[in-house]
């Protein structure tokens, strides 16, 4: 299936968010360093010693659904699960390389920005810090510095999970910072990153109707091992079919589940999937749907 991905290529300002000492990411520390309400213009006394401002860097952004690969195209449906893909590049680094970012979602401008919809982080590598003094702001970032044998010429890739908030949120932008160093515990010229605050996605609201917001859908445990629960309250009596999707949009399960009371559970088996980021739909019996994202280790 044809897959068509929002792309945006950000050259950003080479001034710089991350030192050795915020190699657990800034985030962590309770700094933001993403480009929203409360975030840090530049190092300053917040990140002194901090690496670069060397050139050579850029940052840019894939958003797209890993089930079926839906169009998005600048545009997200309530609920629904979505990668974000971070791809960062340096010219001047080709190996023995380190990298970090951090990542938000929020709605609004200025300091009414207000973050929005909720992420899944799909390794241990990655952390998620709530950060702010206005309105927090929920980060995600490296849990430490990330090594990688990649070269850096071609680019490296981080993959996030957001769902997407409840309908009547609007328009959601992503701000993403990138820092690249060459690993020499030296802030070289060569150490830089870019900041893109330019990503924005509008809500759909006239596509798929919604499972009702009273029906409370989760799975446990999450992330999960060899299987997981899938578990329904408030749930209306009836046929549901429940399907899984892998990121390639491969349909893995199709199963047909009998609903007949306001509470319902059921074990999904997963010995056979790959460790990596699954999408798990749910239809009721009038072709209301929800999406749930899970993680397998």
């Amino acid at each position: 299936m044809k897959k068509r991905i929002l792309l945006l290529t950000i050259f950003g300002a080479f001034v710089y968010f991350l030192s050795s000492s915020f190699s657990s990411g800034l985030g962590a520390h309770g700094y933001n360093r993403t480009g929203t309400q409360d975030s840090i213009a530049g190092c300053g006394s917040a990140a002194a010693g901090c690496h670069g401002t060397g050139g050579g860097t850029s940052v840019y952004l894939q958003f797209y659904s890993p089930i079926n690969f839906q169009n998005t195209v600048g545009s997200y449906l309530a609920n629904h699960p979505y990668a974000i893909v971070i791809t960062g590049t340096n010219s001047s680094i080709s190996s023995s390389h380190q990298h970090g970012f951090q990542l938000c979602a929020v709605t609004g401008t200025g300091s009414a920005q207000t973050t929005v919809g909720t992420w899944s982080t799909p390794a241990a590598q990655y952390q998620i810090s709530s950060v702010g003094s206005v309105n927090p702001i929920d980060i995600v970032e490296q849990a430490g510095t990330i090594t990688t044998s990649a070269s850096l010429s071609a680019g490296v890739h981080d993959t996030l999970y957001w769902t997407a908030p409840p309908s009547g949120a609007g328009t959601v932008k992503f701000y993403c910072s990138f820092l690249a160093v060459n690993n020499n515990s030296l802030a070289d010229t060569v150490d830089a990153g870019a900041m893109d605050s330019s990503l924005s996605v509008t809500e759909n609201t006239s596509s798929v109707k919604s499972i009702s917001e009273n029906t409370v859908i989760t799975a446990y445990p999450n992330p999960f091992s060899s299987q997981f629960r899938l578990q329904m309250d408030h749930a209306e009596a009836g046929i549901y079919t429940v399907k899984a999707y892998d990121m390639s949009g491969k349909n893995l399960i199709d199963n047909k589940v009998q609903v007949s009371s306001n509470s319902f559970e059921t074990s999904i088996n997963t010995a056979n999937w790959a460790p990596g980021f699954y999408g798990i739909q749910i239809i009721n019996n009038e072709g209301a749907q929800r999406f749930i994202p899970v993680i397998k280790q």
